[in-house]
């Protein structure tokens, strides 16, 4: 508005008893809502400062709870991945396969220590254990056969729950020369010996290769560390 047009205003409502009254309310409203505004804006700035306060607190409590979990969150991985998988009770050994004794008998029979492996043999196969296991530990002559009478000697020992012994008698085999299902039952053997004797992290790698066979044995090592993983 114009000066000049201002102070006629004001000059009119000095002499007017009732524009005076309309331009105070006026003012006094405008006053009023100059300090409500005021007020708001003030309150506001309190809550963002407020705000900010805890903004700078709450990356801290963050902090505290990320390092929380890195340790603690951690340590109960480490412990989950360094957990044996073969904390379950020891499977009860298998029977080795049945060999062809006929065979053998016409090949072996009465050449010295090679009879008694092969009487050994037959009481094994006749369930006769502790008989097998004495017959069995003459060693033979011949490399191949003297290998074959080890497996199963180791498979009798471990059957007396002599799971030392059978890891002793097995130490010295060749694996690479056994045929299957020999092969892959006997270090079967082997892992459930090493359950036995305590040698946990050695039964867990036994475990881990022969989940990976084809055959009879592998589809029992998947279903063994499938329970083992399961446990708590």
């Amino acid at each position: 508005m114009p000066v000049a047009a201002c102070r006629e205003m004001f000059e009119h409502a000095r002499t007017c008893a009732e524009c005076e009254e309309r331009l105070r309310s006026t003012f006094g409203s405008h006053e009023r809502g100059r300090a409500e505004y005021a007020g708001a804006v003030g309150a506001a700035r309190a809550r963002s400062r407020s705000l900010d306060g805890r903004l700078l607190f709450a990356p801290r409590i963050v902090l505290v709870a990320a390092a929380f979990l890195a340790v603690f969150g951690g340590a109960w991985l480490a412990a989950r991945l360094e957990r044996p998988v073969g904390r379950v009770e020891a499977p009860p050994p298998t029977v080795l396969p049945a060999i062809h004794l006929e065979d053998l008998a016409t090949t072996r029979a009465g050449v010295g220590a090679d009879s008694v492996v092969l009487h050994g043999l037959q009481a094994y196969e006749r369930g006769e254990l502790a008989r097998a296991a004495d017959l069995l530990a003459a060693p033979s002559a011949d490399e191949e056969f003297d290998i074959l009478r080890r497996v199963y000697l180791a498979s009798a020992q471990l059957r007396l729950d002599q799971p030392d012994s059978a890891l002793v008698t097995l130490r010295s085999v060749r694996f690479a020369t056994l045929p299957e299902p020999w092969r892959s039952e006997n270090e079967w053997t082997r892992y459930v010996a090493c359950l036995r004797t305590g040698e946990v992290a050695r039964a867990d790698s036994l475990l881990g290769e022969l989940s990976l066979r084809v055959g009879p044995v592998g589809e029992r090592a998947k279903r063994r560390l499938r329970q083992a993983r399961s446990m708590p």
